[in-house]
């Protein structure tokens, strides 16, 4: 007997909701508690983007895909890695793309180094964010 296709692991959401960014100021804060590598096939192409499970201070989970080519391209500059906090604030927009700003918070260190662009923004609503989103790198 086979496995159903909605059995497979590879089919199975990761993480808890997914972030998003509809709005200009939208944020997240939170700690990295795994980081992947997404795959999109959308049958003419095939592209990867890397995807996060953060912790956010009221302990829920959830999972930031990197998809936009800032915020990719923030991250690849600073590279976080599991345990590190991180706070993704969405800033405006060039042409269609999204822009953010990116601050990396090492668990034994310092904020990782500036990008030029600034930091990096996810959005949960504001009122969905908690207190903890203006506390300093």
């Amino acid at each position: 007997m086979s496995e159903s296709l909605w059995d497979d692991e590879d089919v199975q959401p990761t993480g808890g909701d997914f972030v998003k960014f509809p709005n200009v100021g939208d944020v997240v804060v939170g700690t990295i508690t795994a980081i992947r590598k997404q795959r999109f096939d959308d049958g003419d192409q095939v592209s990867y983007a890397p995807q996060l499970d953060l912790e956010l201070a009221d302990g829920s989970e959830v999972t930031l895909t990197a998809g936009q080519w800032h915020l990719k391209k923030l991250l690849i500059e600073q590279r976080p890695e599991v345990g590190d906090r991180i706070k993704v604030v969405h800033t405006g927009k060039q042409g269609r793309s999204k822009l953010f700003t990116l601050d990396v918070r090492r668990p034994d260190a310092g904020p990782a180094k500036a990008t030029k662009r600034g930091t990096a923004r996810a959005v949960l609503t504001p009122d969905a964010v908690s207190d903890d989103t203006d506390i300093p790198f």
